[in-house]
């Protein structure tokens, strides 16, 4: 279940796909796999935590507009 977060596919052409998720403070994305190589370009500062399948936790540092 997604809580706080969603997401819209701005394009995909089969090659590539561009998302553009809004997660809330607080909020979570589920558990999930990428089926394509995937690039993170955020629209804020902040940190985002990430769980692993055996779960670990990795805190990512977010700057805008790095990716």
């Amino acid at each position: 279940m997604t809580a706080g977060s969603h997401g819209e596919v701005q394009q995909d052409d089969g090659r590539f796909r561009v998302t553009r998720w809004t997660v809330e403070p607080g909020g979570t994305i589920p558990m999930h796999r990428h089926e394509h190589d995937y690039v993170v370009v955020p629209l804020v500062d902040d940190t985002m935590y990430a769980v692993g399948p055996d779960g670990t936790e990795i805190a990512a540092h977010l700057r805008i507009g790095e990716s």
